[in-house]
């Protein structure tokens, strides 16, 4: 009677790499695609090092890319007498804006309402001041031009066709503009004056191309 070894039973070296491809000769031992969890380590070790280089590299560059496209400013000559003294006939100035939205006594630069112009004439480009912003009330009697009770601006010098009072709370989406120098601006009050049964003298917001405080070049 004859007998025959039972097979031997498989190796844990055996179970580990019987599916694996054997190493690369010549290749380092880190390499070996056998030692999966050394493999996987160092792999990840150097993409991380690759991306923390990018982002320090675009980290180093693009902020000054962004710091200067968003401090640039637009420069603007004024053209007029609109807003004497505090601005000159060919003065040249850029606007800085400390606020979301524009608050008064900015200074705006905006285009002009098509009810402010003359049938047949080009729109100009204005530069005025902001009285009143959205939620104000501004009032005209006796020559003077109130925002929320304060005086602000007197009708001296302007054909007010106001007999006696006029108020108005400023509705959204809206300002009221005028010029240091009323009587040579066209604005929110000279409008109101001419028409105060209509409310053409409201600025839209939507027209207002920059606005902030005033920097003389």
């Amino acid at each position: 009677m004859s007998t025959s070894k039972p097979p031997a039973a498989p190796t844990i070296n055996q179970y580990r790499h019987r599916d694996t491809k054997p190493r690369r000769h010549g290749a380092p031992e880190w390499a070996d695609p056998r030692q999966k969890p050394l493999f996987y380590t160092i792999l990840l070790i150097v993409i991380m090092v690759f991306v923390l280089d990018l982002a320090i590299f675009a980290a180093l560059l693009f902020p000054q890319v962004l710091k200067k496209n968003t401090t640039q400013q637009d420069t603007y000559v004024v053209s007029g007498q609109s807003m004497e003294p505090t601005l000159k006939d060919k003065d040249r100035i850029t606007l800085t804006k400390t606020h979301d939205t524009p608050q008064k006594n900015d200074i705006i630069v905006g285009e002009t309402p098509e009810a402010w112009v003359p049938q047949g004439r080009t729109k100009p480009t204005l530069i005025k001041r902001v009285a009143a912003t959205t939620g104000d009330t501004i009032t005209v009697e006796a020559g003077k031009l109130k925002v929320n009770g304060e005086e602000y601006a007197t009708t001296g010098g302007l054909k007010c066709r106001i007999s006696s009072s006029y108020s108005k709370k400023i509705p959204k989406g809206y300002v009221f503009i005028i010029g240091d120098n009323p009587p040579h601006s066209t604005d929110s009050l000279s409008i109101l004056c001419q028409h105060p049964t209509h409310e053409t003298y409201l600025f839209p917001e939507g027209n207002i191309k920059d606005y902030g405080s005033i920097q003389k070049l």
